[in-house]
């Protein structure tokens, strides 16, 4: 019995080489440029967000967003993925790109939205801040 599970972990152990050639993910912010946001809610509604961002080079990829809040402040950065292996990548042309978010409205008085867009040149981040104020249904 011992014999086969060594055996087994051997084959569990080989099958999770890091020899497997396959090529690793870097994960990078891009920097938003713009925000498309309404400049109020309605409670319980939902609302799409539209995000303009630079990709830092032609081999970068959408990955999803980083979203955090803490409780009405809402922090969001755009994730991008790019191959360890690649090395013909651009900087230049246009890296510009779009994405959205549906966002849905919880609370009753205001939202303030931190969307990042980069670090400045002694690498604090920035960002581009909207406070949303928040309406009832019934105050429409």
């Amino acid at each position: 019995m011992k014999k086969c599970i060594i055996i087994l972990s051997l084959t569990l152990l080989q099958g999770c080489s890091i020899d497997d050639n396959s090529d690793g993910v870097i994960q990078d912010l891009a920097p938003i440029t713009s925000v498309n946001i309404p400049t109020s809610f309605v409670a319980s509604q939902t609302y799409e967000i539209v995000l303009n961002y630079r990709r830092p080079s032609d081999c970068h990829y959408f990955a999803g967003l980083d979203i955090s809040q803490k409780q009405n402040e809402v922090t969001i950065g755009v994730v991008n993925h790019s191959k360890t292996s690649s090395s013909d990548c651009s900087k230049n042309g246009d890296l510009s790109k779009t994405t959205s978010l549906n966002f849905v409205v919880e609370r009753n008085d205001f939202y303030i939205f931190k969307f990042w867009k980069g670090e400045n040149s002694v690498g604090e981040d920035e960002f581009i801040i909207k406070k949303i104020p928040i309406s009832q249904p019934d105050e429409e």
